[in-house]
């Protein structure tokens, strides 16, 4: 069976019914269960207890660093548009990881007072790749860009996505934590991350999982964060009240992706989360609860593990950064993360680079018969592409003047997107003709 771990949503039917708008935040498979069970007591079995506490195993004070590469899977379009999201979304994005997992989130603040005092900093930082699989710097750090034909019905199910995108994309994940980013999952999922596998505690059962599919799923318009990159269209586009528009939904994956269950994976068992201090809750909270419902007492709706909207999560307890730091410690594909050779992608540079970019010009727009390209860099023999809507590349060549003149232009009139690739990076400028 495909250890994957598709977060659950089958508690969810004990008590809640969901439209058929309303977004999935993880999928499901359920007969992963008995997988889940097994791997929840070797961990619990396996984690030390410190003064009284479950500890991790680690030095607390130790900040673990995992290298991050976005994998773009994108249906063709040109550089910002659909699925073929900009860096500085995937940077927003990394932007919130290192503030959630560190609990250095502005929203800190409204954690409820009954629970300040499990909130727990996890010690746990992301930095994007350097450079790729045979030491090649990349052009954007942590972003591999992978043109991929959408299927006829445009939907990219888990099956394909596990069986076809990833065995072909997937980059050394003893070196790199692989993050998918797609158009979709099905209809409505928003992510879903493989389960980490232990094979070095002794005397326990050795749990496979599958190399080739191991990392995090994300869909393009959940990815990041509307309040750091406010300029992100897939971000601002989605239904009013926006509910994961601020990066919380690759924080939740990867908590499975580290070891983390839902608080209420097992409903009221006395076993729940196996985190003692997570409430025992038999339903997921959903939207913003006032009075989030639990077995005992209020449950923890604040947490990333649960189903809440991105804006109402805030923390990690201690057991929880306890499990994640021991998956860390000992589990295949995790433990050799953190001495990963790939290096740490400077993005300051990067979007120096962008920035001057941006000084690039062209005028006449609306263009008639020439464009010209006003630049504070030489452009000459620079490549360029001009596109139609559909992304298709209907003209391109060098920039051959030394007055930065681009010809032959489109034969129809319409709305085009050029594409100028400088020493500076790509430049993308919507051009009119008429």
């Amino acid at each position: 069976m495909r250890l994957l771990f598709l977060c659950s949503l089958f508690t969810l039917l004990l008590s809640y019914q969901l439209s058929a708008q309303d977004e999935q935040r993880c999928g499901t498979p359920t007969e992963g269960a008995d997988y889940f069970m097994r791997f929840q007591h070797l961990l619990k079995q396996s984690l030390p207890v410190v003064n009284g506490r479950t500890g991790s195993g680690r030095n607390e004070n130790e900040i673990l660093q995992i290298p991050l590469i976005f994998h773009v899977i994108h249906n063709g379009e040109p550089l910002g548009q659909g699925a073929n999201i900009t860096a500085e979304q995937i940077f927003s994005q990394i932007e919130v990881l290192n503030e959630d997992f560190r609990r250095k989130n502005a929203d800190t603040s409204r954690t409820l007072p009954i629970f300040r005092s499990v909130a727990a900093d996890a010690g746990i930082e992301f930095y994007p790749a350097a450079t790729d699989p045979e030491g090649n710097l990349l052009p954007e750090p942590g972003i591999h860009r992978v043109h991929f034909q959408l299927p006829d019905d445009g939907l990219l199910s888990i099956g394909l996505i596990d069986t076809v995108i990833k065995p072909a994309t997937i980059w050394d994940p003893t070196r790199y934590l692989n993050v998918w980013v797609v158009d979709n999952i099905g209809y409505s999922v928003l992510g879903y991350a493989q389960y980490p596998e232990l094979s070095e505690l002794g005397g326990l059962t050795v749990l496979l999982a599958f190399p080739e599919s191991d990392g995090v799923v994300v869909r393009y318009d959940r990815l990041g964060s509307v309040i750091k990159a406010p300029w992100a269209l897939p971000l601002r586009e989605q239904p009013i009240p926006r509910r994961y528009d601020r990066g919380r939904t690759l924080t939740h994956e990867i908590g499975h992706f580290l070891g983390l269950l839902h608080p209420f994976q097992n409903s009221c068992d006395e076993n729940n989360d196996y985190c003692d201090d997570t409430p025992r809750t038999p339903v997921p909270s959903l939207f913003c609860p006032d009075n989030p419902f639990g077995c005992d007492w209020p449950a923890m709706s604040q947490n990333f593990m649960e189903f809440t909207d991105d804006a109402c999560m805030n923390l990690f307890t201690a057991c929880q950064v306890a499990r994640m730091r021991r998956v860390l410690a000992i589990s295949p594909r995790r433990r050799e993360l953190l001495s990963s050779n790939v290096g740490r992608g400077d993005i300051e540079a990067f979007l120096q680079k962008v920035n001057l970019a941006e000084q690039v010009r062209i005028f006449p727009n609306p263009v008639t018969d020439v464009i010209r390209v006003e630049s504070p860099h030489p452009l000459l023999g620079c490549r360029y592409e001009i596109c139609n809507l559909l992304g298709q590349v209907i003209n391109s060549g060098e920039i051959e003047s030394p007055q930065n003149e681009i010809r032959p232009l489109p034969t129809a009139a319409g709305i085009y997107t050029l594409r100028l690739f400088t020493p500076q990076g790509v430049v993308m400028r919507k051009i009119y003709w008429q």
